[in-house]
């Protein structure tokens, strides 16, 4: 069996699709459900190389058969996934907060890494933040409605946490 992104099958000697194989004693290349007839994978052109047929329905193939990533979970863990930042949604989903104590219910956390999280929240929209007058002046963050529909989210992350990472969970 052949498994390589640069194979080459050994009847054809065309290139192999990095998602399909080809057996020794076998005239057909299979991606789980999908089968490739010989007649398509034998056609060449009179020089000896693949035709334009062939490389079309192979692309297709390889196309169709390709994993990709939803991308709506790509765009969410390219704001939830940066260190820290669950953390600092999980202490004002208690309750809206001022830095210092942000920055105290979250242990190892510098300042500089706070502000820069708070401001990427706040520029997704999750968090907004409210200057309290008077000495000393402070700044209140709370979480918008966006940020507070990522609850049950977090709410269940935890209790996942709790399941499956139980020891290191209750050692921290």
């Amino acid at each position: 069996m052949v498994q390589s992104e640069r194979a080459v099958c050994s009847l054809t000697h065309l290139p192999v699709c990095p998602y399909s194989f080809v057996s020794a004693g076998t005239a057909r290349r299979s991606i789980p459900g999908l089968v490739f007839p010989m007649s398509l994978r034998l056609r060449k052109s009179l020089s000896g190389g693949p035709t334009r047929q062939y490389d079309d329905a192979m692309d297709e193939i390889c196309e169709a058969a390709a994993i990709r990533c939803d991308a709506a979970l790509a765009s969410v863990f390219g704001v939830l996934g940066k260190r820290w930042t669950g953390l600092v949604i999980g202490v004002l989903l208690e309750r809206p907060a001022r830095f210092a104590e942000i920055a105290r219910a979250i242990p190892g956390i510098t300042e500089s890494m706070l502000s820069a999280r708070l401001s990427e929240l706040k520029d997704a929209g999750l968090v907004t933040r409210e200057v309290l007058e008077g000495p000393p002046i402070a700044s209140l963050y709370r979480l918008t409605p966006r940020g507070e529909a990522l609850r049950p989210a977090l709410v269940a992350l935890g209790d996942w946490a709790h399941v499956h990472l139980g020891a290191e969970v209750a050692s921290r």
